[in-house]
């Protein structure tokens, strides 16, 4: 059969001597503390991609390999022209290479064992390592039956064959795929055993590249096998065309890869994916975003090189965890600890009725990260007549026909979440912060948090493409490593551009936008724009300047008032200092009052500002304002003049100095004590929120740590959302029926008294002096309740599309938080009129509170509470006090 091989297993009597002479080999190499494993005087400084586990991880010498075949990689000074005389040396001939990394596939010329031939290599001090030639296979269910395939002549317009996916409503997608379409600018790779593309539910989803590793040729169409085709429908089945199934990314691109065999072929599959291959190996144009591996095996160093390579390129690889029934987690997915872009999935059954259970055939083990549906053909648990397999695109090789069929396993699983993440990148997600996303939003199942059975869950798509960074960072010209470290340290999710030239960026999405520039083309168009987004509401963060002319006037015009005789720059001689002038500002906090920066040059350029309006929180060392704050129209400017180019803060005393202000102008945000925040309340002292998860209850928090005070068990029946306080009592919402409206005695929170909800689901609660107001969830108006009698005195419109959900009332306005458009309105209490809007710091408003200056938000999906904003008094402006962050994600 065409692309197969042989697999030899236990065949040669003396291999098991020549393992016993490896095994000595390796453990004499573990002695030796200047050496690698496998190679003696091994050189030093190992490259970012090389793997980090070679001394961790032992072969499994029962593991299938390719016979008469070794792999081996030798070192950094060893050339093309050398490496083909010393496989001659060891009576081997160079069949491949992969010319990036010196790794070459040898022949063995005789009929020496295969362990034989490796020890012979390793102990060659040429060599970085050598090694079997070992075999992946796939880890999805393919029986001879092809699994009850489905015919394309039942096809009716629309995806006629959705209705039997029930796995994508499992996993929230329908609501993702309200929530944002998939578009084609993230490739989706499949390594696997090729992709048929003349089926008509794939035919117009190739990305205009592919490769056969196994044939050597640009053609990865799939020839007898069909497994990367059925995983290639998941993943980017075309939807909504009125053909067969629904794919996950909609509409999005597909880059077949046929490498899904022995370990040189698949570390070529995973180079050429990622984009890292050059000629004379074949070269990819198009590099995936996210790469899908449903395959796996053993451990072998080539396979961890290709995956510590991608990794290294900031590609995410999705791995199926394997089907030995809750066995060890397979390679490539075991690396999930080591490499933190590789994602292992478990998969899960339909069990229709109840919770979905791990599949039986899943495997188990602490380097899974989430789960997703990989069904289970052994059962009806519907009854529909199909059994629970993931439904997907077929080819049948018998009649040579397209159609769909019912397949399990983790091989199926995988394919979810890679075209979850490809829907992720494509709204801007740094891939940095992909899994923790993922891991953040999953529902949680089996033993409460972490499991070895489900990871942190099973994937929510809708809650995971909630998680769209709401932070900005555009980088002009310089290298923002720092600023990077930073973000990333304060676990904030961030998209990031890099380009001088970014009046075109739409940064509407965004609350905070980051600018970091040491010179660069920054122009009057550039600054105007980041004007517009701070006016707007907006909290724009600028570190560093630009000394053209035209930047400066720009600045000045739209920003500060600059002092005109120095709006060119000044150098600074020796390393500056940063003195702090304001050390009461939030900026200055945690701050030392002065400080020395180290300057890696003979000067130092600092634009000079002049703004009679802006608070100056700290001078540099020639007296010149260094850090700025100033109210921009609605919104905020924080301006850190210090230049942010990585090079300024090598030393650990100025990264924390930069990062720690960064955290500032970020502003305040804690995670909840609860698994489900809803209601949030002040009462003068401390905030309060209401947890409608398990343990159903009231927090009592200090506002400044975080902290809990003091928590209380809820009292009613079953789903508590909102809460308010009217200056002596706490009062609270239960959900349940038609709603129940509670009166507490706050210091117990025993119930003094309740009355029923005048209108069914009471979210949240707000409290005018002498009303209460509540938000209806459900059919959306925000109704006044007399406290002493319990019944509606009137109501007001909520915001048109909207669904109310966070309420607060502040200095004669209400503020209601919507999480179907994640907004925050101002409305007119007496006519329900929208006022004013803001984005919500998260997708989930469901709570609102009032600390008589600053508008509080509790956000269920991020499981974060926020200091949003400040409220003036009498004044329909509102302004930015404290730039809102990105949710870190619900469960």
């Amino acid at each position: 059969m065409e692309g197969k091989m042989n697999v030899q297993k236990g065949a040669c009597r003396c291999r098991t001597s020549w393992k016993a002479i490896y095994r000595l080999l390796l453990a004499v190499f573990f002695l030796l503390p200047s050496t690698t494993v496998f190679a003696a005087d091994a050189p030093q400084g190992a490259t970012p991609s090389s793997p980090q586990s070679k001394q961790d991880i032992p072969y499994d010498f029962n593991a299938p390999y390719v016979p008469g075949e070794v792999l081996v990689k030798f070192r950094a000074d060893v050339d093309r022209a050398m490496a083909t005389d010393m496989a001659r040396d060891h009576n081997c001939t160079v069949q491949q290479s992969i010319h990036t990394i010196r790794l070459h596939r040898l022949k063995i010329n005789d009929q020496r064992d295969v362990w034989e031939v490796v020890a012979e290599f390793a102990a060659d001090p040429s060599v970085e390592y050598a090694e079997p030639n070992f075999i992946d296979v796939p880890v999805g269910d393919v029986p001879d039956d092809q699994s009850n395939p489905l015919d394309t002549e039942t096809v009716i317009p629309s995806d006629p064959m959705y209705n039997d996916q029930w796995h994508y409503p499992l996993i929230n997608m329908p609501d993702a795929w309200n929530l944002r379409v998939g578009g084609t600018g993230v490739i989706a790779a499949v390594v696997d055993t090729g992709v048929r593309f003349d089926h008509p539910d794939l035919t117009s989803r190739l990305s205009g590249n592919g490769y056969d590793f196994l044939d050597l040729d640009s053609d990865p169409t799939d020839p007898d096998n069909g497994h990367g085709t059925h995983v290639a429908g998941t993943v980017g089945a075309t939807t909504n065309n009125g053909t067969g199934v629904a794919g996950m990314t909609w509409n999005g691109l597909i880059l077949p890869v046929r490498a899904l065999g022995d370990h040189f072929q698949m570390a070529q599959g995973f180079r050429y994916a990622c984009g890292l291959l050059t000629a004379p190996d074949p070269v990819n144009p198009t590099p995936a975003g996210v790469l899908n591996y449903s395959g796996g095996g053993t451990h072998s160093l080539t396979k961890e090189e290709g995956v510590a390579a991608c990794n290294a390129a900031g590609v995410i690889m999705v791995c199926a965890a394997g089907n030995e029934y809750c066995g060890s987690v397979i390679y490539p997915a075991a690396y999930s600890t080591t490499y933190d872009k590789v994602i292992a999935v478990a998969a899960t059954d339909y069990n229709f009725g109840g919770d979905p259970q791990r599949a039986p055939y899943s495997n188990c083990g602490t380097e899974l990260n989430v789960a997703a549906p990989g069904g289970n053909t052994s059962v009806d648990s519907d009854g529909d007549g199909n059994v629970d397999g993931i439904l997907s695109t077929y080819w049948n090789y018998t009649t040579s026909t397209a159609g769909y069929a019912f397949w399990q396993g983790t091989s199926m699983a995988a394919p979810h979440v890679t075209g979850l993440v490809a829907l992720m990148l494509q709204q801007g997600v740094n891939p940095d912060s992909v899994r923790s996303i993922l891991q953040n939003t999953a529902t949680d199942l089996g033993a409460a948090g972490f499991d070895t059975q489900f990871g942190h869950g099973l994937i929510n798509a809708r809650a995971a493409l909630d998680a769209v960074p709401r932070i900005a960072l555009i980088s002009t010209n310089i290298t923002t490593n720092s600023v990077d470290k930073a973000l990333n340290e304060l676990g904030r999710v961030y998209a990031k551009f890099s380009t001088s030239d970014f009046d075109s960026i739409d940064l509407s999405p965004y609350h905070t936008v980051i600018v970091a520039m040491d010179g660069g083309n920054a122009d009057a168009a550039d600054i105007q724009h980041l004007a517009n987004f701070a006016n707007g509401g907006g909290n724009l963060i600028m570190l560093g300047g630009s000394s053209l002319s035209t930047f400066a006037t720009a600045v000045d015009t739209s920003l500060l008032d600059i002092d005109t005789v120095n709006y060119t720059w000044a150098t600074v001689a020796g390393n500056p200092d940063l003195e702090i002038t304001a050390p009461d500002h939030q900026l200055a906090q945690d701050l030392p009052r002065t400080y020395d920066f180290i300057n890696n040059y003979a000067s130092y350029y600092m634009i000079r500002l002049q703004d009679t309006a802006a608070e100056e929180v700290a001078v540099n060392g020639d007296g010149e304002t260094a850090l700025l704050k100033k109210k921009l129209g609605n919104g905020t400017l924080t301006w850190f003049i210090n230049s942010p180019y990585t090079s300024y803060w090598a030393d650990g005393g100025d990264y924390a100095v930069l990062k720690q202000i960064i955290e500032n102008a970020l502003g305040v945000s804690f995670a909840s004590p609860s698994t489900q925040p809803r209601g949030l309340t002040w009462d003068g002292t401390h905030l309060w929120n209401v947890d409608s998860g398990l343990p159903k209850a009231y927090y009592k928090i200090d506002p400044a740590t975080g902290s809990v005070v003091d928590g209380f068990n809820y009292p009613g029946s079953s789903f508590p959302l909102g809460i308010t306080f009217d200056g002596t009592n706490i009062w609270s919402t239960d959900w349940t029926g038609n709603g129940t409206i509670y009166k507490h005695n706050p210091a117990d929170m025993s119930v003094i008294s309740s009355f029923p909800s005048p209108r069914a689901y009471p979210a949240d609660l707000a409290w005018d002096g002498t009303y209460l107001w509540a938000a209806i969830l459900q059919t959306g108006p925000i109704i006044k309740i007399n406290p002493a009698t319990g019944a509606e005195v009137g109501f007001i419109p909520a915001p048109p599309g909207s669904r109310p959900f966070g309420l607060t009332y502040a200095h004669g306005y209400l503020y209601v938080g919507d999480d179907n458009t994640d907004t925050i309105f101002k409305l007119n209490p007496g006519s329900g009129a929208v006022l004013d809007s803001w984005p919500a710091p998260g997708p989930y408003p469901a709570g609102l509170a009032f600390d008589g200056t600053n508008l509080w938000v509790s956000d269920w999906s991020s499981q974060r509470i926020y200091r949003m904003m400040e409220i003036k008094k009498k004044s329909n402006i509102l302004f930015l006090a404290l730039p809102i962050i990105i949710q870190q994600g619900s469960k």
